[in-house]
């Protein structure tokens, strides 16, 4: 038999072999000094373990890639014996393949590691095969600049996109604010500070399908009605008849 002078992983170790004999035709002419031999050319190398049971945990968009995993459940596989083993996630990374919303995106992860007293004696394979889901991110519209008119003696109001501001937007997403319902002045007389309703907002633009918008109406003192300008007609001038009547001259 051979053994190793000790279980661990390493190299350069001593090997023991006992028992050892002579064979072939003409072994009998011979004599064996020794049954044991040594040497230290000796490798153990390391065993693999897996990773069983890790998840991603679903994440809100923020223009990025990263991502983090849920090792509450996650378990090694190959540990032998009594060796003690355990994940180290101290260091670990974890990134979706895109920074898109969507379900069943895939997941790379990268340095998570070993811990415990026979670590040094494994090697962990990454997990692989991990997906997960990037949700969309929350808008909030409100209101910026005055939306103003000349007195046209209704209540209607036309916000531009210009009025309306997003809290919440990442980087250099695109996303504008519209509206399909109504947007009305409380009312239809000339002033400042006139309080403008908007129904019916959404949001359009190359990055909206990140996002969910929050609020759909606003209400807000933003709006100005200036007075409607008038022609002056000309006056006709007046003159008195000898009676004293007033008549057009």
């Amino acid at each position: 038999s051979g053994n190793y002078n000790d279980p661990n992983a390493g190299s350069n170790k001593t090997v023991t072999v006992n028992g050892l004999a002579l064979s072939g035709s003409s072994a009998s002419n011979y004599q064996l000094l020794s049954t044991t031999a040594s040497y230290t050319d000796g490798v153990i190398t390391p065993a693999t373990l897996t990773v069983s049971n890790a998840a991603v945990n679903a994440k809100v968009y923020n223009a990025a890639t990263n991502a983090t995993l849920d090792l509450s459940s996650a378990t090694l596989t190959g540990v032998l014996g009594s060796d003690v083993g355990t994940l180290n996630s101290a260091n670990y990374s974890a990134y979706f393949a895109s920074v898109n919303v969507g379900s069943s995106l895939p997941v790379t992860v990268i340095n998570l590691g070993l811990a415990g007293s026979s670590s040094s004696n494994y090697t962990l394979t990454q997990p692989s095969g991990l997906t997960g889901s990037i949700t969309p991110a929350p808008l909030s519209a409100d209101f910026t600049g005055t939306i103003g008119k000349v007195y046209d003696k209704t209540t209607t109001a036309t916000p531009a996109t210009y009025n309306f501001a997003l809290t919440g937007l990442y980087g250099s997403d695109v996303v504008n604010t519209y509206y399909s319902g109504s947007a009305t002045y409380g009312t239809v007389n000339a002033g400042t500070n006139i309080t403008v309703n908007v129904n019916g907002l959404y949001i359009a633009g190359s990055s909206a399908s990140t996002y969910q918008l929050m609020n759909t109406a606003l209400n807000g003192h933003v709006g100005t009605i200036t007075p409607a300008g008038l022609a002056s007609a000309g006056l006709r001038e007046h003159s008195k008849t000898k009676n004293g009547s007033d008549c057009a001259g």
